[in-house]
């Protein structure tokens, strides 16, 4: 630093924090300023955007931050001007008198007046909204306080500092703000230290993904997706090796219908199926009618053959949420299955997962690495709106979806998140795409009423209980009825 502006600044620093008063106030509110809402939510939201590289991207624009903040202090406190003996300052000042010199006075005062619009603008509607967003979503996530009773205790709490006057704010800032910037660099470091034998593969990605050009100009699902998507959901895996199965590592022979419903069984809400191959059995199609009757969202894999709607195909199947792949421009893959089975895509090229045959990292491609990309997304609207139904998610999935380049439907998780599903019937408008096939949505019906008289229903679903009246059925199955207590059979004028 040259002599001037260290005498300058030693100079600034004895008359606020010697001198006290007034001064004091300004130059402390200009640090105020830096620590808030954009310390949390505008990190979550540029790391969201332009995935790990955007780090990089913020760490420069912080240091050209501090350089533009110290400059503000400066410029603040050399053309402050003293009024009903305290001092007052800052951009609309040093804007008029610094400039008039140079532009002339009108000029100036134009150009002073136009960023004390801007500002009242921002920081007065925009920035307050953003804040107080952030605040509100947070809290009723956590404590599930609803947003507007938030909104409202916020709008008391700053009227009553605020109506204190400067000195009042000045008070409650010099307490609030150092707890919570100490909070907030205690709470990072202990994240390092919990987290500290990944730092430095997280500095390594970082650096490489910072000059993507998705780091700097953020993306629409890009890069995010590639590192999770639901991160705080309970996540569990079923392999259920056929009998025949020998090799009991992959997925060849697996009995995917005793992996549906002990899925269901242990309270599955969100199912994710990336299989494809081979004639869907009986058994397939009755676990999956089960879990769609019970609520459950199941995800699956279209296929990657470039063909339209392929019989053998999960997505074939009534009531089943069909993923197909899209490029990073939103347009489907050439290999990903297509037609009324697909109902939503996701990205599904360079996805990077762990390849259980190196134990590394790689980058994938195909429908079944989209799959469980709309099965977070899913998940997280769960955690958003938990009084919906699965099949209100589905119904909000559709809706919200976007048209790609070539017409086909694309998630879309903001609107996803935004949108709440209670507008929505509490159908799945997934059971009749492929009209008079199993399981239609009378068989599904009859599944959630217990009224399925059929063997497999019983072999396949331990958790299965026949509430009808058929008497062939209740003797065959003595242990596994209840005798007349469908909620259908009590309807008036009741049925079997």
């Amino acid at each position: 630093m040259p002599n001037h502006q260290r005498k300058l600044f030693i100079q600034l620093v004895r008359q606020n924090f010697v001198a006290g008063g007034g001064n004091q106030i300004t130059l402390l509110s200009r640090q105020y300023a830096q620590i808030g809402t954009g310390n949390v939510a505008g990190v979550a939201t540029a790391i969201t955007a332009g995935g790990p590289g955007a780090v990089f991207w913020m760490w420069f624009s912080a240091v050209l931050g501090m350089s533009t903040i110290f400059a503000e202090a400066i410029l603040a406190q050399k053309y402050r001007v003293v009024s009903h003996g305290k001092y007052i300052g800052g951009p609309a000042f040093y804007i008029t008198h610094g400039l008039t010199p140079k532009i002339g006075r009108s000029a100036a005062r134009f150009l002073s007046g136009g960023f004390s619009i801007a500002l009242i603008i921002a920081l007065g509607f925009i920035g307050n909204a953003t804040q107080s967003n952030s605040i509100s979503s947070a809290v009723t996530v956590a404590f599930n306080i609803p947003p507007l009773a938030v909104g409202i205790g916020l709008a008391v709490l700053a009227g009553l500092i605020i109506v204190g006057g400067v000195d009042r704010i000045a008070k409650i800032a010099q307490f609030v703000v150092p707890f919570m910037a100490v909070l907030y660099i205690v709470g990072g470091l202990v994240v390092v230290a919990m987290h500290f034998d990944l730092l430095l593969p997280a500095l390594k990605v970082i650096m490489q993904d910072a000059f993507t050009g998705q780091a700097v100009a953020g993306g629409v699902v890009g890069t995010v997706i590639r590192y999770g998507v639901a991160r705080g959901v309970h996540i569990t895996n079923y392999v259920v090796p056929a009998p025949d199965d020998t090799n009991k590592s992959g997925c060849s022979g697996i009995d995917t219908d005793d992996g549906i419903n002990a899925a269901v069984a242990d309270g599955a809400r969100v199912i994710s199926i990336s299989l494809g191959g081979g004639k869907i059995s009986d058994g397939e199609r009755q676990a999956i009618a089960g879990a769609v009757a019970r609520g459950v969202v199941v995800v699956v894999a279209t296929g990657n053959e470039s063909a339209q709607d392929p019989s053998d195909s999960f997505a074939s199947v009534n009531g089943t949420v069909g993923v197909g792949a899209s490029d990073s421009a939103g347009r489907i893959q050439s290999f990903s299955n297509y037609g009324r089975g697909l109902a939503v895509m996701a990205p599904g090229d360079r996805i990077t997962a762990h390849d259980f045959a190196t134990g590394q990292t790689a980058d994938f491609y195909g429908t079944s690495y989209a799959t469980p990309i709309v099965a977070g997304f899913v998940a997280v609207a769960m955690q958003r709106w938990p009084q919906a139904s699965g099949n209100q998610i589905i119904q909000t999935l559709i809706a919200t979806a976007t048209t790609g380049p070539t017409g086909q439907p694309l998630i879309n998780p903001h609107g996803l998140d935004t949108t709440d599903p209670a507008q929505y019937p509490d159908t799945n408008p997934l059971l009749d795409k492929f009209p008079g096939t199993e399981p239609t949505a009378q068989t599904v019906a009859d599944y959630a009423d217990g009224l399925l008289a059929t063997e497999s229903v019983f072999a396949n679903d331990p958790a299965y209980t026949y509430r009808g009246t058929d008497p062939t059925t209740i003797t065959a199955h003595p242990d596994r009825t209840a005798l007349g207590t469908s909620p259908r059979y009590h309807k008036k004028g009741g049925s079997d």
